[in-house]
Parts: C-alpha cells; structure tokens; sequence
C-alpha cells in the first residue's frame, strides 16, 4: 500500500511539472526593451493582457551573450493616461525558479494601452505599452 501511495505521488508531481513546463513553451515575447547590457522581455501566451487580474513573465538577459541574468532592485508602475487624474494599475514581480525569469501578477481595472514601467539594477529602466483587452 505504501509503495502504491509513493507512486501515485511521483506521478502526480510529474504531471505537475510537465504541465508547469508545458506553460513556459507557449510563451510568446510581446514587447522587449534595451537598458544597459540588459535585454528585458514581456512574455505570455497570447501577446495581449486581459483587463483585470492576471500574469505574465518579464525576463532579464544579458544582451551580449543572450543568457537570462538575476537583476536586483526591481521596481515597476503601470499608468494608464487619461484626462484628470491617470489611473494607476498594480504588479508585484515574483522571482522564479529560473534566475532572471519573474513572474508578474497584475490588476489593470480599464481596457486599452498601460505603460508599464520597470527600473532594477543600479538606475536602469525600460518602459513598455501593454495593450489590455
């Protein structure tokens, strides 16, 4: 019984994990920005951004040698502009288990064309326009 138990385990994390890398294939890059020696990437799997809350992945390489690189200091804003006040969205950057891979959850409440804002590292910043439909 124990040894049935362990399999059903093993299997079920190789599915997980089959289905986690499954996703990261599909992943198409939307926009990239050069800063620096940093080639910074927006990536997911439809090229366009559902209104409401969501994901995509942002990736760091360096533009020399293509390899994805771990950045530090990563900050980033979203801003829609409109007349009067302009309406901010959020995004909160998680790091993967890829060094320079992150994964970025973010709330835009209104359709149309965000930037998207993001400084890391010692001052280096790229910015982005994130179509949301």
């Amino acid at each position: 019984m124990k040894t049935q138990l362990k399999i059903a385990a093993i299997l079920l994390i190789a599915v997980f994990i089959s289905s986690c890398s499954k996703k990261l294939d599909n992943l198409k890059e939307v926009q990239s920005q050069k800063a620096g020696d940093y080639k910074v990437s927006v990536l997911n799997e439809s090229n366009s951004f559902k209104q409401g809350s969501g994901t995509f992945i942002v990736e760091f390489r360096k533009a020399s040698t293509n390899e994805l690189v771990k950045v530090d200091n990563i900050s980033s804003e979203s801003v829609m502009q409109m007349q009067g006040t302009p309406m901010t969205g959020e995004t909160t950057f998680t790091a993967s288990s890829t060094p320079g891979r992150y994964e970025v959850k973010y709330n835009f409440g209104m359709k149309g064309n965000w930037k998207f804002g993001i400084a890391f590292g010692s001052g280096l910043q790229v910015q982005f326009v994130l179509s949301v439909i």
